[in-house]
């Protein structure tokens, strides 16, 4: 099954076929990654700001550098904290913190450390490029990481788990190889890139895979590489090579791949069509074609390969392995697209096993639509990411986990049963009517304006006077006062507060996995903005909004605290797809950090 080590994730969406430069905004950037097209290419790094200068050493796919001084088209570096010149900003993508991108919470897609070697028995690595000045003797077949090339005679390399560089003599390499993570690229929509049997032009195909499918990439030889099929490839790691064990493998042609892990975050073209089961239940095969599960109709995967000669499509389900399906259990849906992830149809919240007379407090995680094997225990109230509906079975996930849970478990939410209708200006409004139906709006006012909500059971809110954006369910018996403002439907996808960029300050009521990113990879910190006036937060739950039940919770981060300094009030806060957001008076940023 797939393990959630996505250690290596890279924020930076890339044009297809290039680069994001670095610009001269003034303290931006400290790192960049060396990327280029092939996986076989070198940046030189130069001794003057020109092509025609010097070489310093040409350095490869995965080298990270640190940026001393940023020019328009040039940048001056710092390699492996050794070697100091210059390098073209085409072909390096920048980032801030080097822990940050360890972490897997600034970066995301982009791979590193992809040229390894081992050292030949009794050879030694030096402090120079002297025999003269050895450093140490590494053990028998320990690995380094090769990040270029300095002449005919030395090599510039890494150790694993340093930043610092050393040098080692090329004659003194035993073994050289690729190895990371990387997406099948195109230049064209539809165009497929062909998995062979042996690294040759004339091996039998084994399939044609898709522009978007992750690939882990074990060796190179012959301008081909040999691959191990990931998927969508959001929850691997390169740093286990068990991972990919037992996964379908084969050879591809290294100049259609992208280091990386998502076409989506390395800005490539994403072909992955998104599919679902036509037939009452389909068998899924693992990739020696054994039986491995059940998928119920109605259930969505994202398609990697066009129709192999036994007439099997290459799937992946989410958590799973990429798993085979026969074709004619499968209806390619036209009209839904993807940029990686299956999209989200709504939310849902997990609602209690019924057992031995009495409710449990769980419901069970299943990798297949078979209540067999278990991924883990979802606690009731649990809010989830709906992608797939079908009579019995709904598929979920949480916070990078997926998988399958009878329907029975599952209050849902979906989009096209949360829409509202119209727009208001001052004025008071009831909702279900005609007019204003049922949904979800969002109130966007200046300081100042208000709204007030009188709801069917009696209660009453008001939202503002200090400004921002509240997004909120309004249901039939619903009255809604406007004293200035803008009430609007509430636009399914649009981010308001994209916290990967910026720092959002103020006040404001959100819903987590549209406006705010809710997953495995980052959460968010929170601390007041003034730190004089009151500061407060609310996390509710989509289910306490709509029926009252569920779960809200308010935290006061200026309760007792009298004239505090805001810094030691920040909190680290986990949101969950599903849960409503309110803040006042607040900070919110990504928070760096393993969550």
């Amino acid at each position: 099954m797939k393990k959630i080590l996505a250690l290596l994730v890279v924020l930076c969406l890339l044009p297809l076929y290039g680069f994001a430069q670095i610009t001269p905004d003034e303290g931006s950037v400290h790192y960049a990654l060396i990327v280029s097209e092939k996986l076989t290419n070198r940046l030189n790094l130069r001794k003057e700001p020109s092509s025609d200068s010097e070489t310093l050493g040409r350095f490869y796919n995965g080298t990270v550098v640190e940026v001393i001084e940023r020019g328009e088209a040039w940048s001056y570096v710092c390699v492996g904290y050794r070697l100091w010149g210059y390098m073209m900003n085409e072909y390096l993508v920048p980032f801030h913190e080097r822990e940050s991108f360890f972490l897997g919470q600034e970066m995301s897609g982009q791979e590193q450390e992809v040229f390894k070697a081992k050292i030949k028995r009794g050879a030694a690595v030096y402090d120079s490029m002297s025999t003269k000045d050895v450093l140490y003797h590494p053990d028998e077949n320990e690995e380094i990481t090769v990040l270029g090339d300095i002449n005919d005679d030395w090599l510039l390399v890494q150790r694993s788990g340093s930043f610092t560089s050393s040098y080692v003599r090329r004659q003194d390499i035993s073994e050289r190889y690729t190895q990371g993570l990387a997406v099948v690229v195109s230049s064209k929509e539809g165009n497929t890139i062909t998995l062979r049997a042996d690294a040759k032009d004339s091996a039998p195909a084994i399939g044609k895979y898709r522009a978007g499918t992750a690939v882990s990439v074990l060796e190179t030889k012959n301008g081909y590489a040999r691959v191990a099929i990931i998927g969508e490839g959001q929850d691997y790691s390169v740093y286990d090579p068990q991972e990919q064990s037992g996964f379908a493998e084969g050879w591809m042609k290294a100049d259609y791949l992208r280091w990386g892990c998502r076409a989506d975050w390395i800005g490539t073209r994403n072909d992955l069509a998104v599919g679902q089961i036509k037939t009452e239940a389909a068998v899924v095969y693992d990739g020696e074609y054994h039986p491995a599960g059940v998928l119920a109709k109605g259930m969505r995967m994202l398609v990697l390969s066009l129709a192999n000669d036994k007439g099997f499509l290459h799937v992946d389900t989410g958590m799973a392995d990429p798993v085979f399906i026969r074709e004619a259990d499968v209806e390619i849906l036209k009209d839904v697209h993807t940029p990686g992830d299956l999209p989200v149809m709504g939310y849902g919240a997990i609602k209690g096993m019924q057992g031995a007379g009495e409710s449990e407090n769980f419901v069970l995680l299943h990798p297949f639509c078979e209540k067999v094997d278990v991924y883990e225990d979802l606690p009731a109230g649990f809010m989830v990411s709906v992608l797939s509906v079908g009579d019995d079975w709904v598929q979920v996930r949480r916070r990078g986990t997926e998988g399958y849970v009878p329907r029975e478990n599952v209050e849902l939410f979906l989009k096209e049963d949360c829409k509202g209708s119209a727009m208001a200006a001052a004025g008071t409004y009831h909702a279900g009517t005609e007019y204003f139906e049922s949904g979800l709006y969002t109130f966007t006012g200046d300081p100042g304006d208000e709204m007030t909500v009188t709801y069917a059971d009696g209660k009453v809110r008001t939202f503002g006077p200090d400004g921002g954006s509240y997004t909120l369910q309004l249901q039939a018996g619903d009255t809604v006062t406007l004293n200035g403002g803008l009430l609007a439907p509430m636009e399914w996808g649009k981010l308001f507060l994209d916290a990967r960029n910026d720092t959002y300050s103020g006040s404001g009521r959100y819903f987590c996995g549209e406006h705010f990113y809710g997953n495995n990879y980052w959460d968010y910190e929170i601390q007041p903005l003034y730190p004089n006036k009151e500061a407060w937060y609310e996390i509710c739950t989509l289910e306490y909004e709509v029926t009252g039940e569920g779960y809200c919770t308010r935290v006061s981060l200026s309760e007792d605290q009298g004239d505090f300094d805001a810094i030691d009030s920040l909190q680290i806060l986990g949101l969950t797809p599903g849960e409503i957001l309110e803040f006042h008076n607040c900070i919110i940023r990504i928070h760096y950090g393993n969550g």
